[in-house]
C-alpha cells in the first residue's frame, strides 16, 4: 500500500511482523523480465494501481470475511492477522505527519494503538513529579543495543540519570500525538506545537545513533517547553519517572548541561 507520496507500507514476507513504512525513495522498482531499473518510479507506481491504507485495509478485511475457518487457527486468536491489522491502524495514526527528510523506515507493527494507550494509562505506585530540565548528553551501546542517556531535573529539585531506549521515546511520542490531537496538528485547524522526533530505521549505526542523540537532545528540551498542560501531563512525568536502572546524581556530576543540538529533522 501507499501512505502518502513519499511512503510504501509493506510487510516482511521472510519474517514474522506486521506492516511499516518505508520511503519511497529506498525502492527500487524493475521490469520484471529484463530486470533493468524503472527510469519513472512514480508513474510504474500509479500504473500499477498500489492502494492506498484505507484501500488495504478494507481489502484485509473483506478477505478475512471471505476466509473459511480451519479448526482452531482462525477466529480472534489468529495472531498474524490481528498483528496486520494493529499495524494498519498505527499507520493510519502517522499519515499526514511522516516526513521523508529522515529516510526511515517503521519496524514490524511494533507500535500499535493499543501499546500507546496501555502506555499513556500505565499506573506508577510511587509518586511522579514533572521535569523541569532534561538534556542528553551521551549514548552507550552494550548487548547489541543502544540507550540514550537522559540527565533530569525533576520538580522536587533532585537530579536523576535515566536510560531510554529509543523505543522508549517512539511509544511516548506516539501516545503523545494520541492524547493532544490539536496540538499535533491533527484538527485542521490549528498548526503543530508538539516537536519531533528522529523516525525509526531499519538498520542502526553509531552515525545513525549519534544524529539520534542530537535530535532527541534537542526534542525532550522543545518538550519541556511546552505549555504546563503538555510538559507536566502524567504522560511526561511517567515518562521522565525513575525505572529500574536508573539512578539518582548530584547537581556537581551532571554533563553536557549547555551543549547546542543541531541537525533535528523532523519525522513522527
Amino acid at each position: 500500500a501507499q501512505s502518502t507520496p513519499e511512503w510504501f507500507v509493506a510487510k516482511p514476507i521472510a519474517r514474522l511482523g506486521g506492516p511499516g513504512l518505508i520511503p519511497v525513495s529506498y525502492v527500487e522498482i524493475r521490469y520484471v523480465r529484463t530486470k533493468e531499473v524503472v527510469p519513472n518510479a512514480v508513474e510504474a507506481v500509479k500504473r500499477a494501481g498500489v492502494p492506498s491504507v484505507e484501500e488495504w485495509k478494507r481489502m484485509a478485511a473483506n478477505y478475512k470475511n471471505s476466509s473459511i475457518t480451519l479448526g482452531k487457527f482462525a477466529g480472534p486468536d489468529a495472531g498474524g492477522q490481528r498483528a496486520v491489522e494493529q499495524g494498519m491502524e498505527s499507520m493510519s495514526l502517522q499519515e499526514g505527519r511522516q516526513s521523508a527528510q529522515n529516510g526511515s523506515q517503521h519496524r514490524a507493527g511494533q507500535h500499535s494503538i493499543s501499546q500507546s494507550q496501555q502506555y499513556a494509562h500505565n499506573q506508577e505506585i510511587t509518586p511522579v513529579y514533572a521535569p523541569v530540565e532534561a538534556w542528553i548528553p551521551r549514548y552507550c551501546f552494550a548487548e547489541d543495543k543502544y540507550w540514550f542517556v537522559i540527565q533530569a531535573i525533576l520538580e522536587d529539585g533532585r537530579y536523576w540519570e535515566l536510560s531510554r531506549y529509543y523505543e522508549d521515546f517512539y511509544d511516548f511520542q506516539i501516545a503523545l500525538l494520541n492524547q493532544f490531537p490539536s496540538e499535533a496538528g491533527h484538527s485542521g485547524t490549528t498548526k503543530r506545537s508538539l516537536p519531533y522526533m528522529p523516525g525509526p530505521v531499519s538498520y542502526v549505526t553509531d552515525v545513525i545513533t549519534e544524529a539520534r542523540l542530537h535530535n532527541l537532545d534537542a526534542y525532550v528540551k522543545s518538550l519541556l517547553a511546552q505549555p504546563d498542560y503538555v510538559s507536566k501531563c502524567d504522560l511526561v512525568k511517567k515518562f521522565f519517572a525513575p525505572r529500574e536502572g536508573d539512578y539518582e546524581i548530584t547537581p556537581n556530576s551532571v554533563e553536557g548541561k549547555t551543549r547546542l543540538s543541531q541537525g533535528s529533522q523532523p519525522s513522527a
